[in-house]
């Protein structure tokens, strides 16, 4: 009779305590779902808005990059153009004179032989 009284009473008390732990437990998951849900959301906005505004960024640098590069390759492609346009004169000139100093120097050589 007395274990039986003893462990009614801590049936009772255990029963209270998992009832009180139950609810305790429930409203800390409400909380803690609401507030991770708000920081969360929050997060989310502010990283798309920080994605939206990379994007803009980049696409602007890609678009000035991409125009300065046309240029800069406009640029060197006349300058190269030109350059190969003068020393290709330059060595025809310079050839063409090597040319006949040699057919003037082997003409003296034959001439001097013969």
């Amino acid at each position: 009779i007395v274990f039986s009284i003893v462990f009614s009473k801590l049936y009772i008390v255990f029963s209270k305590l998992y009832i009180v732990f139950s609810i305790v437990f429930s409203k800390l998951y409400i909380v803690f779902s609401i507030v991770f849900s708000i920081v969360f959301s929050k997060l989310y906005i502010v990283f798309s808005k920080l994605y939206i505004v990379f994007s803009i960024v980049f696409s602007k640098l890609y678009i000035v990059f991409s125009i300065v590069f046309s240029k800069l390759y406009i640029v060197f492609s006349i300058v190269f153009s030109k350059l190969y346009i003068v020393f290709s004169i330059v060595f025809s000139i310079v050839f063409s004179k090597l040319y006949i100093v040699f057919s003037k120097l082997i003409y003296c050589v034959l001439y001097s032989v013969l």
